[in-house]
C-alpha cells in the first residue's frame, strides 16, 4: 500500500499548479464573501476529498489499471488505499481550512457565537465521507463523467428522500423541529459517538462495495 500511497502523491504533484490555483478561488471567497470563513471551509474540505477520484481518473487513463494490476498489488489492497488516501487528504484540508478560518473568524467578529461555529466546522466533514463514501464506488463503477451523472440523481433522489420524509411525519402529526431538538439535546459526546459509528459502518459498507466492484471488472 505504501507504493500505491507514493503513486498518487506523485500524481498529484505533477497537477501542484492547477490545484493552487483552485485553493486561491477559496482565499476569494474567505475575504470577498460575508461568510466566507464558512464558505472556505467547506469549498477546501470538497476540494480536498475530491483529489482521491482524480488519482482513481489517473489510473485508469490509457489502460493505467491494466498496467497496475500486473505489478505485485491486490485489488482489494488498491481499493484500501483509494479510501485511507481519501480520508488522509480529505481530514488535512479540512483541519487546515477550519484553522485559517477560525483565525480569521476571530479577527472579524471576537464576540461571535463560537458553538455554531463549530457545528459548521463538524458539518463540513460530512462532506468528505459523502465523497469517499458515495463517490468512490461510483467512479470505479461509472468512470469520471459517468460518475458524476449518477451523483447528481443520487443527490437529487437524497434531497427529494428526506423532504418525502420531512412531509409525511408533519401529516402524522410529528413535530420534526420537536424531534431534531431532542436528538441535539443528547449532547455533544453522544452525537459525535454515533455520527463516528454511522461513518465507521458507511466506509466499511462503500469499501465492500467498491471492492466487488474492481473485482468483477476485466483489466
Amino acid at each position: 500500500m505504501k507504493g500505491l500511497f507514493r503513486k498518487d502523491i506523485e500524481l498529484l504533484k505533477g497537477n501542484f499548479k492547477i490545484f493552487a490555483g483552485i485553493y486561491l478561488v477559496a482565499l476569494v471567497f474567505l475575504f470577498v464573501y460575508k461568510n466566507g470563513e464558512q464558505m472556505f471551509t467547506f469549498y477546501v474540505t470538497m476540494i480536498s476529498s475530491i483529489l482521491v477520484l482524480n488519482t482513481i481518473s489517473y489510473d485508469e487513463f490509457e489502460n493505467g489499471m491494466s498496467f497496475l494490476m500486473t505489478l505485485p498489488v491486490n485489488r482489494s489492497t488498491y481499493v484500501k488505499s483509494k479510501y485511507a488516501l481519501g480520508v488522509i487528504i480529505g481530514m488535512g484540508g479540512w483541519l487546515l481550512s477550519f484553522l485559517v478560518a477560525t483565525v480569521y473568524a476571530n479577527m472579524k467578529s471576537p464576540g461571535r457565537d463560537w458553538t455554531e461555529w463549530l457545528l459548521v466546522g463538524m458539518s463540513s466533514l460530512i462532506v468528505i465521507f459523502f465523497i469517499i463514501v458515495v463517490m468512490i464506488p461510483l467512479q470505479l463503477k461509472f468512470g469520471g463523467e459517468n460518475s458524476r451523472m449518477v451523483m447528481i440523481a443520487v443527490f437529487l433522489g437524497t434531497f427529494g428522500g428526506c423532504y418525502l420524509i420531512y412531509t409525511i411525519l408533519e401529516k402524522l402529526g410529528v413535530n420534526v423541529d420537536a424531534l431534531l431538538l431532542s436528538v441535539a439535546s443528547l449532547g455533544a459526546p453522544m452525537l459525535l459517538g454515533i455520527f463516528a459509528v454511522i461513518i465507521a459502518v458507511s466506509v466499511l459498507i462503500s469499501m465492500k462495495i467498491s471492492e466487488k466492484i474492481i473485482n468483477n471488472k476485466e483489466y
